[in-house]
């Protein structure tokens, strides 16, 4: 009886622990999400309470109130681990790099909207999808993809420029007459069957001349470009075949901008 007791309470609290994180949007979070360090996150997802085999009624009742307790003060406790997350602001490159190779893609997720209303919502796991009728899919034809920013920065452009991150999706994605992922790299535009998803990601704060030195043709934008407002984060889902003219262009037409400052974890 006593070990029964002893199951039912450690169970009680498991799951409570385990929902804890997952029902708050938390349960995908890296330790470059945080400010400072990751206590209070790390008190919640390491907490055990343990009996021996043999504890007596008195030993099993202490360690279920000790139990009781800690699940009696999780709302406060998740609060102390919302407190101690970045806002989006204190997100530097870096940071969303190593954030997002250990799984965590919280600093760029939200809305991210054209001027004409055609959006796509990126989740704090690096799913990105686009809205019911969306007219612009991504390159894999898909209006729903998992992308990834990879570990190794320097095959990546926009980042070595310091204006932006690339987004990929799974390297599969692309087929060919040969087969798919390298077995394309090589082949003839004509062997092409599908492309994997490409989506560039800029900062808020980005800066305007080197936007358009590295994105428009010889440094010339198209005639009647607009500049983006670059006092909030964008992201550009570029054509990567066939004829691009000025598609991939950084204009304010062309980009999506992120619709919400504060991040929402919940939405993740």
């Amino acid at each position: 009886m006593r070990l029964l007791i002893a199951e039912l309470s450690i169970g009680v609290f498991s799951k409570a622990r385990k929902n804890a994180l997952s029902d708050n949007g938390l349960d995908n979070i890296s330790a470059f999400d945080f400010r400072k360090d990751s206590t209070a996150y790390d008190g919640i997802k390491n907490q055990t309470f343990s009996c021996d085999g043999d504890a007596s009624a008195r030993e099993l009742r202490s360690v279920r109130s000790e139990e009781h307790s800690w699940v009696d003060g999780l709302p406060v406790a998740i609060d102390a681990v919302s407190k101690s997350l970045k806002s989006r602001d204190d997100y530097t490159m870096d940071d969303i790099v190593r954030a997002a190779v250990d799984g965590s893609y919280r600093s760029i997720s939200g809305m991210y909207c054209r001027l004409d209303g055609v959006c796509w919502f990126m989740h704090t796991y690096g799913s990105i999808i686009g809205q019911v009728g969306v007219n612009d899919p991504l390159q894999s034809g898909n209006v729903t993809d998992s992308l990834t920013i990879g570990g190794d920065k320097n095959q990546d452009f926009l980042y070595r420029h310091g204006i932006g991150l690339t987004l990929t999706g799974p390297e599969d994605e692309a087929t060919c007459m040969q087969g798919s992922g390298s077995d394309c790299d090589d082949v003839p535009r004509s062997d092409m069957l599908s492309y994997q998803a490409v989506v560039w990601y800029f900062p808020k704060g980005v800066d305007s001349d080197a936007l358009r030195r590295y994105l428009c043709l010889d440094g010339q934008c198209s005639v009647g470009f607009v500049q983006p407002d670059t006092s909030r984060p964008f992201l550009l889902v570029p054509y990567t075949h066939g004829a691009v003219g000025s598609a991939n262009e950084p204009s304010d037409w062309n980009v999506y901008y992120l619709q919400d400052e504060i991040i929402n974890d919940k939405l993740g």
